[in-house]
């Protein structure tokens, strides 16, 4: 468990270093796409097998 928790952290840290001009200009914005972005590389990581 311990591990899903650092790699969707991770992801969170990716997404954010990728926009931080939405993350200063549209914050709810931001939020939703985190989310969306999160989501999808998780559903990767589970049809990859991984958990």
């Amino acid at each position: 468990m311990h591990d899903l928790v650092k790699f969707i952290k991770d992801l969170e840290k990716e997404f954010l270093a990728g926009n931080k001009e939405l993350y200063n200009d549209n914050r709810i914005e931001f939020l939703r796409k985190r989310d969306e972005f999160v989501s999808e590389r998780l559903v990767l990581r589970k049809s990859n097998g991984e958990e």
